[in-house]
C-alpha cells in the first residue's frame, strides 16, 4: 500500500479551504482499546451515516466488534447483504490483518489508528474490563506480580483478548513475540508502512485537526464529545512502583508508543505549531458551541434509558428537550446503539439496490434485522421486501422451521 504522507496541497489547506481538495471517504480505522478510539469512531460513523456511506460491520444484530481474539477474516463479513453497496469505512474493533482488510476495502483507503501511553492504557483496560476478576488481584498486585517469576506465566494469559501489550495485540502482533525485541521492532516498521497516520490520545484535538486535513473534511465533521470515558470515581491512582513495573511489563507497547509519538511531533512541526494551535482552539470553540446547543446535562451511563450502554462506569449525555437535530443525536449515540441503527439502514439500502438473501445462504432474517428498530417508511419497505422473499426462502430452504419473517 502506498503511503499517503503529507503532500504539499495537504500542508497548505487552510480552515477556509482556499485550496480545493477532494474529501476522502474510504477509510480503515484500527480501533485500539482504551485509546479514545470510540470518539474517533463516532466521528467516522457520523460522517458515513449522514452521507449514506457504507460501513463494514458485523452481520448479527448484537455484535459491534468482529473479534477480540482472532485476526480479521473475510468470513466475519461474508454474507452481508450490504456488501452490494461497496464498502467505505471500517472502524469497529478487530485484530488487524492487513492481507484480509485489503481484500475487503477499496485500494485507495486511508489507514489510520490511535495510540496512548501504555501505563495509562493498561490501568484503564484493567478497571474498565474488570481484569481483577480474571487475574484475582487488583492492579497494584498485578504490577508487583510482573516481577515475580512464579506467577508471570499466569499474568501472560489474556481475558477475551485483553492484557499485556494491548496495542501491539490490536495491531496484529501475536503474544508469542512479546519478548522478542527484534520481532517487535519489525512489527513497528510494518505498522509505519501500512498506516498513513497514527493519532495520539494525549493529543486528541491536535490529532483530529491533522486528520481533518488528511481527509479534506470540514470542521464540523471532526467535532466530537468524549464517548465511553470512565467517570473519575472509577480511575485508580497508581503508585510509582506500579507505574514503573507496568511500563517494564508493557515494554513492547512503550516502543510502539515512543516511536509514533516522535513521528507525531515531527508531523506537528511540519504542519506548523502555531497554525495547529490556532485550529485546535477553533475546534474546541466549535465543540463547545455544539455542546451548548445540544446537551442538557452530562450523567452517569446507568441513568440513561435511551441507549444500551456497554458499561455503567462511563459517562453519557442527555439531549435538551425538543432537540431533533441529527448531528446532536449522532454525537451522543453509544457505539453499540449506533452500530445497530446503521446496520438497519444499510440493510434497507442494500435491498433497494437489489440484494436478495437468496444470494447469502440460509441466514435467518430474524438474526439480521429486528424490525422494532425500523420506523415509518423504512419499516414499510422492510415488510414489503421481506414478504416478497418469503416464498423463495421457504422453497429453497424447507428445513428452516417457524422462521417468522414479518411481525405485525
Amino acid at each position: 500500500m502506498e503511503a499517503i504522507g503529507w503532500s504539499q496541497s495537504q500542508m497548505e489547506v487552510s480552515s477556509a479551504r482556499t485550496i480545493p481538495c477532494i474529501p476522502r471517504k474510504n477509510i480503515v480505522f484500527l480501533k485500539t482499546h482504551k485509546c479514545a478510539s470510540t470518539s474517533v469512531q463516532n466521528i467516522l460513523m457520523r460522517y458515513a451515516h449522514q452521507r449514506n456511506l457504507t460501513l463494514v460491520i458485523p452481520i448479527l444484530p448484537k455484535n459491534h466488534y468482529f473479534s477480540l481474539t482472532r485476526p480479521f477474516q473475510k468470513e466475519m463479513v461474508a454474507g452481508a447483504p450490504w456488501e452490494i453497496l461497496g464498502y467505505n469505512i471500517l472502524c469497529h474493533h478487530m485484530v488487524f490483518n492487513k492481507a484480509v482488510v485489503e481484500k475487503v476495502m477499496p485500494k485507495d483507503s486511508i489507514y489510520i489508528s490511535i495510540i496512548r501511553n501504555p501505563v495509562s492504557l493498561f490501568e484503564s483496560l484493567y478497571e474498565y474490563d474488570e481484569l481483577q476478576d480474571f487475574y484475582h488481584m487488583d492492579i497494584e498486585e498485578y504490577a508487583k506480580g510482573t516481577k515475580n517469576s512464579s506467577i508471570v506465566m499466569k499474568l501472560r494469559n489474556r481475558s477475551n483478548g485483553m492484557g499485556r501489550n494491548q496495542m501491539l495485540f490490536d495491531f496484529g502482533v501475536h503474544p508469542a513475540f512479546f519478548n522478542n525485541r527484534a520481532m517487535i521492532m519489525k512489527a513497528i516498521e510494518n505498522i509505519e508502512m501500512n498506516f498513513d497516520f497514527i493519532m495520539v490520545a494525549e493529543y486528541f484535538d491536535e490529532s483530529v485537526v491533522l486528520l481533518r486535513h488528511i481527509l479534506c473534511w470540514d470542521l464540523d465533521d471532526i467535532v466530537s464529545l468524549t464517548i465511553n470515558a470512565r467517570m473519575g470515581s472509577y480511575k485508580k491512582n497508581l503508585s510509582e512502583e506500579a507505574i514503573k513495573n507496568l511500563e517494564d511489563w508493557n515494554w513492547g507497547d512503550k516502543m510502539l508508543y515512543d516511536h509514533f509519538l516522535k513521528k507525531f511531533h515531527k508531523t506537528i512541526n511540519e504542519f506548523g505549531r502555531e497554525r495547529l494551535n490556532n485550529e485546535v482552539q477553533e475546534l474546541r470553540k466549535r465543540r463547545n458551541d455544539w455542546f451548548e446547543y445540544c446537551i442538557q446535562k452530562k450523567v452517569e451511563a446507568k441513568n440513561l434509558t435511551s441507549y444500551n450502554i456497554w458499561s455503567n462506569k462511563v459517562t453519557g449525555y442527555v439531549l435538551k428537550p425538543n432537540i431533533y437535530n441529527e448531528t446532536c443525536e449522532d454525537l451522543v449515540k453509544p457505539e453499540k446503539y449506533f452500530t445497530s441503527e446503521i446496520r438497519q439502514h444499510q440493510l434497507i439500502r442494500s435491498l433497494t439496490k437489489g440484494a436478495t438473501f437468496s444470494n447469502y445462504g440460509p441466514l435467518s432474517l430474524r438474526r439480521l434485522i429486528d424490525l422494532k428498530f425500523l420506523k415509518g417508511k423504512e419499516h414499510a419497505i422492510a415488510r414489503n421486501m421481506l414478504a416478497n422473499q418469503y416464498k423463495f426462502r421457504r422453497k429453497k430452504f424447507p428445513f428452516i422451521k417457524n422462521d417468522v419473517l414479518i411481525k405485525k
